[in-house]
């Protein structure tokens, strides 16, 4: 009874308030310390994108929601003490399909 665990499955994020240089200056927080990400596009080329750039694509290709989303997931992968680079050139290329 009192020891249960309560799982949220879902996060309302449009409830968030936050403003575009408040999610801005988050996304620096976390890909500026990246420089630079190579990517491997599904055609074999690899590409490279400044840290500069990949906010700057990030904030046009995702919607408000989106970027909510992706900055609690940083939250996350930044509070286990893990890298999110990984996760990040997932979403690279979910955004570049």
């Amino acid at each position: 009874m009192g020891n249960e665990i309560v799982l949220e499955s879902t996060i309302e994020y449009s409830s968030v308030r936050i403003s575009l240089n408040q999610m801005k200056y988050l996304l620096y927080k976390y890909i500026l310390p990246l420089n630079e990400l190579n990517i491997r596009l599904s055609d074999g080329e690899q590409i490279q994108i400044s840290s500069e750039t990949l906010i700057n694509l990030l904030l046009t290709k995702l919607s408000r929601n989106q970027l909510l989303e992706l900055i609690h997931m940083f939250q996350i992968i930044n509070s286990r003490k893990s890298n999110i680079k990984h996760y990040l050139e997932y979403i690279l290329h979910g955004i570049s399909m």
